[in-house]
């Protein structure tokens, strides 16, 4: 299998999981925007310098799932069928998991390898492929409760 396909099936997933918010209340399927992240990925990973530069894709990756999970929270934001205070718990959950992407963005530009060069936390992928497991389970009981 290509070594990108991994990344395309992620932006696919969380473009997905923005669409079913927006579809959630009654919008149709913006299939361009759920589309969007994976053919930028396939676009930017014909580049030689992007290919060789695992922080730039790291930081690249973090960006495009925060930047989901942010639209996600705008989603959840537009529903007007229940009062704000119920509101705030879906909208919280995506909002804390777009920021949980970012962490390692944050930790990259202030932590320093030893020869002077900015080297994204990349032990935190395990760390988010679990927290994807929750934050799937949670979001599903926060929406339907």
């Amino acid at each position: 299998m290509p070594s990108w396909l991994a990344d395309v099936l992620l932006f696919v997933a969380v473009g997905m999981i923005w669409n079913a918010a927006h579809l959630f209340h009654s919008r149709p399927v913006l299939w361009p925007a759920m589309f969007f992240s994976a053919a930028f990925w396939l676009i930017t990973c014909n580049s030689p310098a992007f290919v060789d530069s695992a922080a730039l894709r790291f930081l690249v990756s973090s960006h495009i799932v925060a930047g989901y999970m942010f639209m996600t929270a705008t989603e959840l934001w537009r529903e007007r069928r229940k009062p704000l205070i119920r509101r705030w718990p879906a909208m919280f959950v995506p909002i804390l998991r777009g920021a949980i992407f970012l962490v390692p963005v944050a930790l990259a530009t202030l932590i320093s390898e030893g020869d002077g060069s900015h080297r994204p936390a990349t032990g935190w992928v395990a760390v988010f492929a679990i927290e994807i497991v929750l934050y799937v389970v949670g979001t599903a009981f926060i929406i339907l409760t």
